[in-house]
Parts: C-alpha cells; structure tokens; sequence
C-alpha cells in the first residue's frame, strides 16, 4: 500500500493489523516533501493538513491525510527523523 522510503536509515518499525509506524534516520526535508508527493499519488490527499515551519531554529515537517477507505497516514520530519504512521480505518 505505502510506498517503501529510498533513503534514509530504517531503525525502529511496528506493525498489527490495524497500524503501521517506521522511523527513519538521516533524511532531508526534500526527502520528506518527495516522499510526500509519492503518499498523495496513493490517494492519500483527503482531509490533508500540513506543517512546514521552524521552530526554535528547527524544521518541522508533517504531512496528515485520508484515504478513500479512511486510513488515516501521518509523516513527520524533526532534525532528520523522519516517522510514517499508518492507522487503517476499522
């Protein structure tokens, strides 16, 4: 369903039947916002909400958005971690 992140290094995942979170390590903003563009060619462009900014001095990125089955997805990017979260719909 979501498309496997290219870069970056994997370092925590967790997986049921209802969610789905990974954590990666050493990712750039314009691997976020790419990897955003690739999540919303996968439908996932409802009910979207997005925070670009710096606080403090540091870049917070995150992307939240439905499906058409309601699955709820969450990307985030803070000082190069990067977190996808996947809740299914029920």
């Amino acid at each position: 369903m979501l498309p496997k992140p290219d870069f970056g290094t994997l370092t925590a995942a967790n997986t049921s039947s209802a969610e789905f979170t990974a954590t990666y390590t050493g990712v750039s903003l314009d691997d976020a916002k790419a990897y955003v563009e690739k999540i919303k060619s996968k439908g996932f462009t409802s009910e979207q909400k997005l925070t670009d900014q710096k606080l403090f001095g540091v870049t917070v990125y995150l992307y939240e958005a439905t499906d058409s089955s309601s699955s709820l997805i969450s990307v985030g990017l803070t000082s190069g971690i990067f977190v996808i979260s996947l809740n299914k719909a029920k």
